[in-house]
């Protein structure tokens, strides 16, 4: 077939650099075998409900704490015990607070620098109840006296949330109730030290004028910022999760940013990745990876529709994968406990697991967390049998992540398999842009998009189309090895109806672009060039455009730089 005149891309390479610079290029391992639940439901406590947990690393056990509601046990209607790896009791239940009367809705989070946990709660002994906080010893022993962090009111079942910052050495504190103007419930904080006293005054977090409610919180233990989520509810009662990002002193990073369609969210940082996700269940159980500049890559389902009711609990673990679990479908006599593994980036890595089994009881108000010593996960959560109200539990193995070969490719996402991001430009607007690569438009006005019908291999590809003339594509920068020998290859495929071509270009520090292209239509074939490599980048271009046929589609996959010879 007879090829056409390659482009000429050189002047146009100030914009894709400035381009580039804005795109992120580091991202998480893959989770590469799923895990799943080891031995029985148990049940850990009768009585109880609205169960939290969390552990410490270093050893391999796990603290839950429960409501007791109005029965008082000790003086207080809060308990809890540790859990072994294998999800059995290990120990007998006691007070985590002191005799104090109604407390109730409990969390939990673990300080590992101290070796100590901090367990923060509602407290009901006045008509509008307030949020305390009591440290606990590695061995469950209370340190200090109870402490008040806010006088605030409380509007449901809705702990207040509570996180570790372990580049800051506090905690933060988050919870939502109206105070002040609007008479519209607004979302807070309270900064705590390790030692169980306040720092600074109460924050406010968000105030949208609509009611905003059901908090979530995360410490990033990369950056020491954290992220809180929660839940806008709008004049018709639908529901919208936004986020924020706050220094460790509490400042705002940024403008509070949404998130997705949902309610009742929960998150967790995932210190391998340096991302977070955020998961919700409403009638779909689903997911959203938050970068740390606030960028969402929404879109990830984890349940079939109607798989999912309200509330849901996430963690990760040591080797970058996810465990979400969410209150199953039913109606209020038959429900049960889901979870789902997830990979850094997103990836499903497992079915979706009965965790508590098909008991065909009232189960809701699942907790989870993760124990590095013994890599395994703690699934815990209430349930009624016969008007008897217990918390049971259930351990979660994650897949094993051998170590794996180093990636013969130094492109980043060059098989589309890692996502897709908007940028807000006006001429990308609303349009999805693959992750690690910046787009650019020389004519017309192309159309920028992830595809899954018309693959290489693996799920997903890329499609630059357009009904009108355009020439347009994909760049990315990568780092080499100067002296060294690459081979660069993109595979192609060009809509079968139409004319059009597609083109490879590499740029060699400063250099003058070298292009191969070809329009072969119908099939996929390869573009691919030989480099030794002068400088210590390579970018790398993508490019479709029109013939005659205006209505043309070029589709990209597995796109690679292999390094082929030595200096």
């Amino acid at each position: 077939m007879k090829r056409k005149k390659t482009p000429i891309l050189d002047k146009h390479i100030a914009l894709i650099t400035v381009l580039l610079a804005v795109v992120a290029l580091a991202w998480g391992p893959r989770l590469l075998v799923a895990g799943e639940p080891v031995g029985d439901v148990v049940t850990l406590a009768y009585g109880g409900g609205l169960p939290a947990a969390a552990s410490l690393p270093g050893g391999d056990s796990f603290l839950v704490v429960w409501d007791m509601g109005l029965t008082l046990v000790d003086g207080a209607s809060l308990r809890a015990r540790f859990v072994d790896r294998s999800g059995q009791p290990a120990g007998p239940e006691f007070a985590p607070i002191t005799p104090r009367g109604r407390a109730g809705i409990p969390s939990i989070t673990a300080n590992p620098a101290a070796g100590e946990f901090l367990v923060t709660w509602w407290d009901f002994r006045e008509n509008l109840a307030d949020i305390y906080g009591q440290r606990l010893a590695s061995d469950g022993s209370l340190i200090g006296e109870a402490f008040l962090i806010v006088q605030a009111s409380n509007f449901e079942n809705w702990p207040p949330a509570v996180a570790y910052n372990p580049g800051s050495d506090e905690y933060l504190v988050v919870w939502y109730e109206i105070r002040g103007e609007p008479a519209e419930s607004s979302i807070y904080g309270q900064r705590v030290s390790a030692e169980g006293s306040l720092v600074g005054e109460v924050i406010l977090i968000g105030d949208q004028g609509t009611p905003e409610v059901r908090p979530a919180l995360a410490a990033n233990r990369v950056s020491g910022q954290y992220l809180v989520v929660w839940s806008l509810i709008g004049p018709g009662l639908e529901a919208n999760l936004l986020g924020q990002r706050l220094t460790a002193t509490g400042e705002r990073v940024g403008q509070p940013f949404f998130i997705g369609q949902g309610d009742k969210p929960a998150v967790t940082h995932n210190p391998v990745s340096g991302e977070y996700l955020v998961v919700w269940a409403n009638g779909l159980a689903q997911a959203a990876r938050v970068r740390p500049d606030a960028s969402v890559v929404g879109g990830i389902s984890l349940s079939e529709p109607g798989d999912s009711k309200n509330f849901s609990d996430v963690a990760s673990d040591s080797a970058g994968g996810y465990l979400a679990v969410w209150e199953g479908p039913g109606d209020d006599i038959l429900t049960t406990v889901l979870g789902r593994e997830l990979s850094a980036t997103g990836e499903l890595r497992s079915i979706q697991w009965p965790l508590s089994g098909a008991s065909g009881r009232n189960i809701s108000y699942p907790a989870l967390t993760y124990n590095p010593q013994a890599d395994v996960y703690l699934a815990v959560w209430e349930e009624w049998d016969e008007g008897t109200r217990m918390v049971r539990g259930r351990i979660y193995r994650p897949g094993e992540a051998p170590t794996p070969p180093q990636p013969p490719s130094v492109l980043i996402n060059g098989d589309f398999e890692d996502g897709f991001y908007t940028l807000m430009l006006p001429a990308f607007a609303g349009q999805s842009i693959a992750n690690g690569w910046a787009p650019f438009i020389l004519a017309g006005q192309p159309s920028f998009a992830g595809e899954r019908s018309t693959l290489h291999g693996g799920s997903w590809a890329y499609k630059i189309s357009g009904y009108a003339p355009f020439v347009g594509g994909l760049a990315q920068v990568v780092q080499v090895q100067p002296g060294r020998t690459y081979r660069i290859t993109a595979y192609y495929q060009l809509y079968p109806p139409g004319d059009g071509q597609a083109s490879l270009g590499v740029r060699d520090g400063t250099a003058t672009v070298k292009w191969v292209s070809d329009s072969w239509p119908g099939v996929w074939r390869p573009l691919s060039q030989v480099v030794t490599a002068t400088s210590d980048r390579l970018t790398i271009t993508l490019q479709g455009s029109t013939g005659a046929d205006p209505n043309t589609n070029a589709y990209f996959d597995d796109v690679t730089v292999v390094a082929v010879g030595a200096p």
